[in-house]
């Protein structure tokens, strides 16, 4: 993926450039310092904030429903994608392997479920029955052996009157020096102990010939599983986590899977305070609590690193960008304003957008994500609307917005408001003001003092930043207007 992440570079190279252009008419000692005082700031990624990711037209939508509908069935082609697996989620993949021994009794079927080693399979599926499974002994790498007992049409012995099961599975979690599963090496002609899979989670089942077990044939298998271990930069330690921040680290940085960055190149203050804001509690109507944000989906090798991004960022209404050399996190929460801007502090006009167009307006969030609440089959998480907006504008006018990596349906009825909320704080400032802004970075808010516009204390969230070097040095800022009340679960 180290590609990838150049690429990514070089789009914020050209884009500093083409800010920075008039620079580019200095020469000598004076390009150079002009080049020392410049900080550029680009949006990365930006998820359920200033541009909410719709996916309106027929075609995202269907591309949606079928990547997250085929992700827990078995598939059999010569090129398969390498799928990284965060947070928990129903998981099926490539067959790696299909053998019969020599006089057809037994099948035995090797199917990959993640590019890395995971935490745990929960529960394997054959179609839509989950299995329970007995361990019948270990073998002699200490890899469990797996009978059926429930349901019963998977639990009885073979036909074949050998002491075997119709049913075997055996767990390989993925590990990086895993050996290759030893009763396959032993029982298929074709694999040898070089077929380690060594990073690769993958499920080894041994069928027996029985059309009563299988009278529809080869069942789709497939487990729910707690995905990939990832480091917490808080206490350096490696564990499952289904924590946003963390999971965006991990994509960031990784450099089998993900883009490769340098951690030095990571600021890990701003991932920091949005991991704590993910992991605090949040108390539901039905009783009970739940964290306030949580990652629960798949990266997969074959999509765009842009969408990855904001596929991850979907799950806590965050925003990546690049700043000081620096890949830098906000989001997720309400922030006070750090800074005042008065009349005296704005450098020549200011334009502003009292109202957005009605085409970019709407009063009720719909979407997809895929729960266990579903089956993990993509479904409708419940619809949030407001009686006010739908009063004020005459008529439900709807968005769809999908939430791939979300799994609980009040996590998705809350981020579903919060972008409701956001898209109706509609106006937006564009201006250069002195370098008294050189402080502020995307997501802070600030307040603005302005008699000709009638704001005194009116709060506006950062959405762009840029240092303005032709004619007088200034900060040019775009701002949008935000409320604490976005990101309250009771406004309405």
């Amino acid at each position: 993926m180290g590609s990838s992440v150049n690429s990514l570079i070089q789009v914020i190279t050209i884009v500093v450039i083409a800010i920075y252009a008039p620079a580019l008419a200095l020469t000598g000692a004076k390009f150079w310092t002009a080049v020392g005082m410049i900080t550029a700031t680009v949006v990365i990624g930006s998820a359920l904030t200033v541009a909410p990711k719709l996916r309106n037209s027929s075609l995202q939508q269907s591309s949606y429903q079928t990547e997250t509908s085929n992700r827990s069935t078995m598939v059999r082609q010569p090129i398969i994608t390498r799928d990284t697996v965060f947070g928990t989620t129903k998981k099926s993949g490539g067959i790696l392997f299909m053998e019969t021994d020599a006089n057809n009794k037994y099948l035995h079927l090797v199917i990959e479920v993640a590019s890395h080693e995971i935490q745990e399979f929960t529960t394997v599926y054959f179609n839509e029955h989950a299995l329970t499974l007995s361990s019948s002994g270990n073998d002699s790498n200490g890899i469990a052996r797996f009978r059926v007992t429930s349901p019963s049409q998977y639990s009885t012995s073979s036909k074949f009157e050998d002491g075997r099961n119709t049913v075997r599975i055996k767990l390989h979690k993925g590990l990086d020096n895993q050996l290759a599963d030893v009763d396959l090496v032993s029982e298929a002609e074709k694999w040898t102990d070089e077929h380690r899979l060594r990073g690769i989670a993958y499920m080894y089942v041994r069928l027996a010939y029985d059309p009563d077990a299988f009278p529809n044939g080869l069942p789709n298998v497939s487990a729910i599983i707690k995905g990939k271990k990832i480091l917490d930069i808080r206490n350096n330690s490696t564990a499952f986590s289904a924590n946003p921040a963390l999971v965006l680290y991990d994509y960031l940085t990784d450099t089998k899977l993900g883009l490769g960055v340098d951690t030095s190149d990571v600021d890990s203050a701003s991932f920091t305070t949005l991991a704590n804001l993910c992991d605090t509690n949040v108390s539901l109507s039905a009783g009970g609590t739940e964290k306030r944000y949580e990652a629960h989906g798949i990266a997969y090798s074959d999509i765009a690193p842009m969408e990855i991004i904001d596929d991850i960022l979907t799950s806590c209404v965050g925003t990546l960008f690049y700043s000081n050399g620096k890949f830098t996190v906000t989001g997720g929460q309400y922030v006070s304003p750090s800074l005042t801007l008065n009349q005296s502090d704005f450098v020549g006009g200011i334009n502003l957008i009292a109202k957005q167009s009605r085409k970019d307006m709407f009063n009720t969030v719909k979407g997809l994500f895929t729960s266990d609440e579903s089956n993990w089959m993509p479904t409708d998480y419940p619809m949030v609307t407001s009686s006010t907006f739908v009063s004020g504008d005459g008529e439900t006018i709807f968005a769809d917005i999908d939430l791939p990596f979300t799994k609980s349906s009040t996590m998705a009825q809350r981020l579903a408001k919060i972008v409701l909320f956001k898209n109706r704080q509609q106006m937006q400032l564009s201006c250069n003001v002195s370098l008294k802004g050189f402080t502020l970075q995307v997501g802070d808010t600030v307040n603005i003092n302005n008699t000709r516009l009638g704001f005194e204390n009116k709060i506006f969230e950062v959405a762009d930043w840029g240092f303005n070097l032709g004619g007088e040095v200034s900060i040019s800022l775009t701002l949008k207007e935000t409320s604490s009340a976005v990101y309250s679960w009771d406004a309405e």
